[in-house]
């Protein structure tokens, strides 16, 4: 085999069906590009519409919430116009047909004066049916010069659009390589494949570029292949091991977002060579690429799983240093869910009822319910009675979801949290008090006698505006004012 001097292992490589298939993208209102992780998917479209003639709005879809995905979609509509976007926001996901028109109608008042493609990447880690049946909506109106385009590791529920004819689907077998195309990128790369090397890597990777890549940068190194049974092992081997130890100490502390910025690796990393080691790990390798377009740095999946399975290896102590670090960014920019979930992962009761207080339950919704009401019952009774603010949010939260049993549960659990916390203040123990008759108002919306009595509790104990039980979103409740409203309600 002839090897080439230099090799280029960052060479982008498309093959012509690849490329053709992806032409369709414009001719249909809607494309699903569908393959398991590591085929190239968002490269593929993202370089195509990078060389096309078309503006693009690309929404990077991180987790299966709903109202974070729809305040991401109307995030990037605002490029666009602002307006639109603040009113489709104001609507939420339309699920009947009166707000399906009146999206549709909003969506219409963009000027698209020539094509756009809305990019959902990752959409399979949607799992809301109203979402779907909006998409579908949105596809079957077809919208002049708008083309959607759903980059996903799998899809149901679409089989109708593609039978009516306004659905293209490009499946993985388009991005599988085969032995001639992978003949042409090694020789981009600068390698040149013997037929009997070539038939050997068909035969292993089965066309799957992601492990072509791997086993090419193996090749870089030893000179030679090796058919590894573990590709993990391979990435181990071609990947990790030549970095130094402080960049390896690097990855696994910011393992665990998909994603991040500088500022992130700065919080993570807090020392002054970030900028020197992201740099390194940029140019030496094409699984952690930066896109300037968000001004992010984005793992490969493949290489997320690896640095997680390494993550594990290591002692609790450290984990748990790690866990609670992430968790503590989400916290400081306000992504009040994602900081729920680290500190529950990090099994940092404290930080995660001090993030729900924070938060004061604005953040929960239906598709939250049970997390939600894991972090309680998952949570030492002894650090619950430390926090009886987040008590009166979760009590808020379980009469909103309905669940009176566990409500009554917490309502006795405030209570005796409430007397067994000795160092609470006269003055702070009245306005907790003071929230908790508000609460308990709630409870008796049929009662006219007992809200009465609940709410003249409640004015007697506060000082001041409620802060905890808030009924009136981004204000506080001025409970003199309620009570003076509901009394005057009640007069003859």
């Amino acid at each position: 085999m002839l090897k080439t001097k230099k090799y280029n292992t960052k060479s982008l490589y498309f093959s012509e069906r690849i490329t053709k298939a992806l032409e369709g993208i414009l001719e249909y209102p809607l494309t699903i590009v569908e393959a398991p992780m590591g085929y190239g998917k968002t490269t593929a479209v993202r370089e195509f519409l990078k060389n096309s003639e078309v503006n693009t709005l690309w929404l990077r879809i991180d987790d299966s919430d709903q109202t974070a995905y729809w305040k991401g979609l109307c995030h990037l509509i605002g490029q666009l116009n602002q307006d639109c976007a603040e009113s489709l926001f104001q609507l939420g996901i339309p699920t009947d047909s009166v707000s399906k028109q009146e999206a549709l109608r909003l969506m219409k008042e963009i000027d698209l004066s020539q094509r756009m493609v809305l990019v959902m990447d990752d959409y399979h880690l949607v799992h809301h049916s109203e979402i779907d049946t909006f998409i579908k909506f949105l596809v079957t109106e077809e919208i002049e010069y708008l083309h959607i385009v759903l980059i996903t590791r799998f899809i149901s529920n679409m089989e109708e659009l593609r039978i009516k004819g306004h659905l293209y689907y490009i499946s993985k077998d388009k991005f599988t390589l085969n032995s001639g195309e992978i003949k042409k990128y090694y020789k981009m790369c600068g390698i040149t494949l013997n037929e009997l090397e070539v038939k050997k890597l068909n035969a292993y990777t089965e066309g799957w570029i992601g492990a072509l890549y791997l086993l090419m940068m193996n090749y870089h190194r030893e000179g030679s292949f090796k058919t590894a049974e573990n590709i993990y092992k391979l990435l181990e081997e071609a990947i990790y091991k030549p970095f130094s130890e402080e960049i390896k100490q690097f990855l696994l502390g910011i393992s665990m977002f998909d994603s991040f910025t500088l500022d992130q690796a700065r919080y993570m990393w807090p020392k002054d060579n970030v900028k020197e080691i992201l740099a390194e790990i940029v140019n030496k390798n094409a699984l952690v690429k930066y896109d300037l377009q968000s001004k992010t740095y984005q793992f490969h999946n493949i290489f997320t799983k690896f640095l997680r399975d390494e993550f594990e290896n290591n002692s609790y102590e450290y984990k748990q240093q790690v866990l609670v670090q992430t968790a503590d960014w989400y916290l400081k920019e306000g992504d009040y869910l994602a900081a729920m979930n680290g500190y529950f992962i990090a099994k940092d009761f404290h930080g995660l009822l001090f993030t729900i207080e924070t938060d004061k339950g604005h953040s929960i919704h239906n598709e939250q319910k049970e997390d939600f009401i894991n972090y309680f019952e998952s949570c030492p009774q002894t650090i619950k009675n430390s926090h009886p603010i987040a008590l009166l949010v979760y009590g808020l939260c379980l009469f909103s979801f309905n669940e009176v049993d566990r409500f009554e549960k917490v309502c006795a659990e405030f209570i005796a949290a409430m007397a067994s916390n000795t160092e609470l203040e006269q003055e702070n123990i009245n306005e907790l008090m003071g929230e908790f008759e508000l609460l308990l108002n709630f409870t008796c919306y049929n009662n006219i006698s007992k809200m009465s009595q609940h709410i003249k509790k409640a004015d007697t104990l506060l000082q001041h505006a409620a802060k905890f039980i808030d009924t009136q979103g981004d204000s506080p409740l001025d409970l003199h004012q309620y009570c003076i409203c509901f009394t005057e309600k009640q007069a003859p």
